[in-house]
């Protein structure tokens, strides 16, 4: 009887299937944890001292954002006519902060991880604030304006 030795052994392609097994859970966990609202944005005129300004924003009720975020600490929040995704975060002090969703070194969109995101492509990692605190990444996150009032959250848009 001929037999033909396979260009894989059997221990090497269980390893194998197993290490794809495990990126892949890792890769859909890490999509799966992040609540995402697409939202529309607002525009018009603003008048301040006599000086009439566009301005676009976004705007988000408490009770609206507390269900989408859940117990969790990030929403992904989806904009209209936004090339970037924006992060709905809050931080280790319980404020809130809108941060860019794409990391600055090849524009990856970044992910929520223990309090930092971290860029799935390269490892870079930044504050929940966008400042970057591993590389290769070297300018921070994009951060928006963002007002707190009792019953909406407002964020200003390029």
């Amino acid at each position: 009887m001929d037999v033909k030795k396979s260009p894989i052994d059997r221990r090497r392609f269980l390893r194998t299937a197993a290490g794809c097994s495990l990126v892949s859970a890792w890769a859909l966990s890490a999509c799966a944890t992040v609540p995402t609202l697409r939202l529309t944005s607002q525009s018009g005129l603003a008048s301040q001292s006599g000086l009439a300004s566009q301005f676009r924003r976004v705007r988000l009720g408490h009770q609206e954002m507390q269900a989408a975020m859940g117990d969790g600490d990030a929403l992904l929040l989806q904009i209209d006519r936004l090339t970037e995704n924006i992060y709905l975060v809050r931080d280790a002090d319980g404020d809130m902060l809108a941060v860019g969703a794409t990391c600055t070194h090849l524009g990856c969109q970044v992910r929520p991880a223990k309090g930092f995101f971290q860029c799935p492509c390269h490892g870079s990692t930044f504050k929940f604030d966008g400042d970057v605190v591993r590389g290769p990444a070297i300018r921070p996150l994009s951060r928006y304006p963002l007002h707190v009032t009792n019953d909406h959250i407002e964020i200003e848009l390029p």
